[in-house]
């Protein structure tokens, strides 16, 4: 680091070191100028420029989205010593990874909730060509509201590209919401990796287990209904749907999951599948400036 070793590009002061990991270190650090607390990832090396730059050009993407529940990143890039790093906002609450160990499985309607607000992000980060390609309970943070609802997150888009540059006799690690043709290097990741991604968080949020950690990719994978008896027969075959291991076999898109699964949440699960519908029914073109959603909010205000 600069300046002693607590101050990063000349713009953050490192507080503390939060977690160090295999691929990264997390620092929690304050921003001079603006003097808000940040996240601060430092990555190791790439395995090739090419990943660092596809890396890079998915934060940029992120930064770019509107949904909420995303983790707004504010700055990107890579370092005098060549180290990349990505600053983003503190998260608060816990990672549903945390949640489960903690209380067990969710309750359908709580499980139902997140991932309307999940599918939401998913089907504009899609519009967008943005794949997160490794979704799961462990990179999703949830603050619950005094009302009871819950506020979902969804952090490290592009870890797939941040494997760090391979050493001899080191492998890398799969992550753990990887789907069958990821693992298998049978086709590019692509939406319908994170709508697999996607039903194997549910599937785990619902019985605690994930849906083929321990075994093959090919293996078959147990019917949510056999674990947990109490869900809807239709709530699990459609968990099931986006756990085929033929890709094409799965929802084409996260608003037609929402579509599928809006009717086991709370009341209000409604309105948001019809939002994450109109996102959808808006076609390929993302608004990409505040200028054309003003336009645009205009228009329909006209008689």
């Amino acid at each position: 680091m600069d300046d002693g070793g607590d101050v990063i590009e000349r713009k953050y002061e490192v507080k503390r070191v939060l977690e160090v990991g295999g691929r990264s270190t997390l620092l929690e650090a304050i921003e001079r100028d603006s003097e808000r607390f940040v996240f601060i990832e430092l990555f190791r090396p790439f395995r090739s420029n090419a990943d660092r730059e596809r890396f890079l050009r998915d934060q940029r993407l992120v930064a770019e989205l509107r949904s909420p529940h995303a983790v707004r990143v504010f700055d990107s890039g890579v370092r005098a010593d060549g180290m990349t790093y990505v600053v983003s906002e503190v998260l608060e609450g816990e990672s549903l990874e945390t949640a489960l160990r903690r209380h067990g499985p969710l309750p359908l309607g709580r499980v139902v909730e997140l991932m309307l607000q999940l599918c939401g992000l998913l089907e504009e980060a899609h519009t967008a060509s943005l794949v997160h390609g490794a979704i799961g309970p462990e990179n999703l943070f949830v603050t619950y509201h005094p009302d009871g609802s819950s506020f979902l997150k969804l952090r490290e888009f592009g870890a797939c590209s941040a494997i760090p540059a391979l050493v001899e006799g080191q492998r890398p690690s799969e992550a753990p919401g990887s789907a069958p043709e990821q693992l298998t290097g049978a086709a590019p990741d692509d939406p319908r990796t994170d709508i697999w991604a996607l039903g194997a968080t549910m599937y785990e949020l619902c019985c605690g287990r994930h849906p083929t950690r321990g075994a093959s990719p090919s293996a078959q994978i147990i019917s949510l209904s056999q674990l947990r008896p109490g869900l809807p027969v239709t709530f699990g075959e459609a968990v099931m749907c986006c756990l085929s291991t033929v890709p094409m076999d799965r929802y084409p898109s996260a608003a037609e999951v929402a579509e599928a699964i809006a009717r086991f949440g709370p009341s209000r699960g409604h309105g948001v599948a019809s939002a994450v519908r109109g996102v959808l029914a808006a076609g390929a073109t993302r608004l990409r400036s505040s200028t054309e959603i003003v336009r645009q909010m205009v228009r329909q205000r006209k008689p």
